[in-house]
């Protein structure tokens, strides 16, 4: 198994395991480290990511032992400036509001509201006397 493919099958792992979470790779050459960035913080204090980092940083160690992995989350002290991959489910939803013609995007429990910023891509049934559309 590559490097590559390891890194590739690890996040797809903890994408299945933390859908809503926000992944982020990079690999620091003059440290020989590959970082997995883990989002929001929450995840990286449940036992089942616990479970899962040991699991993946055992199985890196026994198949690349000359190189490191490390998990970080929002506040680790090493900041990654550039990922190379950066994985999450879409976690945003968006709606068009044909009367105010305005977007609305849902991110968990806040809205946010955007003028003429995303653009219409299919449109659905009068919603009480507005008509909406859903856009990605």
């Amino acid at each position: 198994m590559t490097i590559t493919k390891f890194i590739d099958d690890s996040l797809n792992k903890l994408l299945d395991r933390f859908p809503s979470s926000i992944l982020e790779y990079q690999y620091k050459d003059i440290s020989d480290t590959h970082f997995i960035k883990i989002s929001p913080k929450r995840y990286f204090q449940e036992e089942d990511f616990i479970d899962i980092d040991f699991e993946l940083s055992d199985k890196f160690s026994e198949l690349f032992p000359d190189s490191s992995l490390c998990f970080l989350t929002d506040d680790s002290i090493i900041k990654l400036d550039n990922p190379s991959i950066k994985k999450s489910v879409n976690p945003y939803k968006f709606v068009f509001d044909l009367q105010n013609q305005s977007k609305v995007v849902l991110f968990g429990n806040s809205t946010h509201v955007k003028q003429n910023s995303l653009p219409v891509i299919e449109f659905k049934n009068n919603c009480g006397n507005r008509q909406v559309a859903m856009a990605a």
